[in-house]
């Protein structure tokens, strides 16, 4: 089936995750495990001007 082709594949890992990706042509992929943000930490970092659209 693949014979003649070449494969190409990606890992990536994060925070004990891992994705992996084959295709026929070149491949990527990333994985970042999605945390909690606290928000009221914005208060001493941007003016809130800049806060308005949360």
């Amino acid at each position: 089936m693949f014979k003649d082709k070449p494969i190409y594949f990606n890992l990536a890992h994060s925070n004990g995750l891992l994705a992996c990706v084959i295709g026929l042509d070149e491949v990527g992929v990333d994985v970042e495990r999605i945390c909690p943000v606290d928000f009221n930490i914005m208060k001493h970092i941007f003016r809130i001007e800049e806060m308005i659209m949360y």
